[in-house]
């Protein structure tokens, strides 16, 4: 039973983290958005590989020595490739790494992109699909970043929570 498709994906990012080495520095998720594309090849009934490539813009909140909150917003291209159990016909598993690439990495209105030791990043995630005969899906995933990729401010525990629609764009 080999298939294959091709389809589109959006929804909403709600991102956060902390910063280390900085004391007990208050932290708040940002609500964003991801979008993109992704195939899905089925091995067999239950099994499934599906890559994916998205950009994801995450990030967090925090309080800076001063009433004002700072923003930290990081712009991404993602690409996922997970591992899909099928529970029910409709109802998937999903699990696997993630690789990122650093467009962009903003601290308030600073752009400090190029302070930034590494523009890879590696993680893993985790989360729930839903897919219909009609092509249109749905999922809830989480997502955790292993690498830290500051310089000066440890960034650690960046994660993100996706809620996100699909649709099956081709099938063969």
């Amino acid at each position: 039973m080999s298939q294959a498709s091709l389809g589109i994906k959006a929804g909403l990012n709600v991102s956060g983290g902390s910063i280390a080495d900085v004391g007990a520095l208050e932290t708040n998720v940002i609500f964003s958005f991801h979008a993109g594309v992704y195939s899905k090849f089925q091995i067999s009934n239950k099994i499934a590989i599906q890559p994916e490539l998205l950009y994801s813009l995450q990030g967090f909140n925090y309080m800076k020595f001063s009433p004002i909150p700072f923003e930290v917003r990081n712009e991404y291209l993602l690409f996922p490739i997970l591992f899909q159990y099928s529970v029910k016909p409709w109802l998937s598993i999903h699990i696997g790494p993630q690789v990122g690439y650093l467009l962009s990495y903003k601290d308030g209105s600073f752009d400090v992109t190029n302070f930034v030791r590494s523009r890879y990043d590696i993680g893993g995630v985790i989360g729930l699909g839903v897919d219909t005969p009609s092509g249109v899906g749905g999922g809830l995933r989480y997502t955790i970043q292993w690498t830290d990729y500051t310089d000066g401010l440890a960034i650690k525990n960046m994660t993100n929570i996706q809620l996100y629609i699909s649709y099956a764009l081709k099938k063969f």
